[in-house]
């Protein structure tokens, strides 16, 4: 029951990404849906850490003493979670959350073989590498199977093939960038000995970043659409979906440890991508899933189970 807990606790990935998509669509920009969906989960946070620990102390001797770049957890989760918003639009949610995926191994891999931003050293091993491997393979099924499943998509004509490639490229990169994330909020976590201080400390900064971003864009939160139009409730809480996936990655890893709890949220995130995908959920595009695509994920998860549990 927990295993299947944490599996659905990495559903509120692709949901999160999916309601700031539609968020998007109302407030004008994918900077003002993420300064939205920042501040609702900083919110979130900061009730909970209340709640469980009653301090908001951050600035111990430990942290003051540590490098700078403790603190910038949050603007890395501000790019990861801005350039999901027109990922999700152009590639729909299963393309959107596996090439970051991909790009959470690879980095994962160079952070753990060199020990980077403080992270225990794991050297690399053959094993990994044909993990890594099998990965890249189910990567490259799925994105021909999507290819040939959704070939008369209205975003994948509008996109054309070229910047198709350049989005899922960026799609690695924000995977990269997410891995940096985990090492430098996991790092500040063992620094305040709490890892929901730390994932408060992420929100704030990511918040604060995304305000001056849309500040200096000059962007407005006007409500778009039809005179008399309503919105639908859950585009506001997309900040509750990333403040559940954040206190859900803390809890399970201390009963099932990094390597179980990393395989199962991403084995939801899949999962929950696959429905958003399907059944057109949050609005977005139904697309067709077929049994390559479905080939290619599975090849992706057991890549990935040996990548971190090997």
């Amino acid at each position: 029951m927990t295993l299947i807990i944490a599996i659905l606790i990495g559903f509120t990935m692709p949901a999160q990404t999916g309601v700031n998509t539609r968020l998007r669509q109302r407030v004008g920009s994918p900077f003002a849906a993420s300064l939205i969906s920042f501040a609702v989960g900083t919110a979130f946070l900061l009730v909970t850490t209340l709640i469980l620990e009653r301090s908001l102390n951050v600035f111990t001797a430990d942290t003051l003493a540590a490098p700078f770049w403790i603190w910038l957890g949050g603007c890395l989760g501000a790019i990861i979670v801005t350039g999901n918003i027109p990922l999700m639009s152009a590639l729909g949610s299963v393309q959107t959350s596996i090439f970051p995926i991909a790009g959470q191994i690879v980095m994962g891999i160079i952070i753990d073989h060199f020990g980077l931003i403080k992270a225990e050293r794991i050297p690399v091993t053959p094993f990994r590498l044909a993990g890594a491997a099998m990965v890249f393979c189910g990567l490259l099924i799925v994105t021909l199977s999507r290819s040939t499943e959704n070939a008369s998509g209205t975003h994948e004509r509008a996109a054309g093939p070229g910047r198709l490639w350049l989005l899922r490229i960026a799609g690695i990169g924000i995977g990269m960038m997410s891995a940096c994330q985990a090492a430098v909020n996991g790092y500040l976590g063992r620094l305040l000995d709490s890892s929901l201080k730390s994932s408060l400390t992420s929100f704030a900064v990511g918040t604060l970043t995304l305000a001056v971003i849309n500040i200096l864009m000059r962007n407005r939160l006007a409500i778009k659409g039809a005179p008399g139009a309503k919105d639908p409730w859950w585009i506001w809480i997309g900040g509750v979906f990333g403040g559940t996936c954040v206190l859900g990655s803390v809890y399970f890893v201390k009963i099932l440890g990094v390597g179980l709890t990393v395989l199962a949220t991403t084995g939801g995130v899949t999962l929950g991508s696959v429905l958003v995908d399907r059944f057109g959920i949050f609005g977005t595009q139904k697309k067709k899933i077929g049994l390559s695509t479905v080939a290619g994920l599975a090849i992706m998860i057991a890549g990935a189970a040996m990548v971190r549990l090997m």
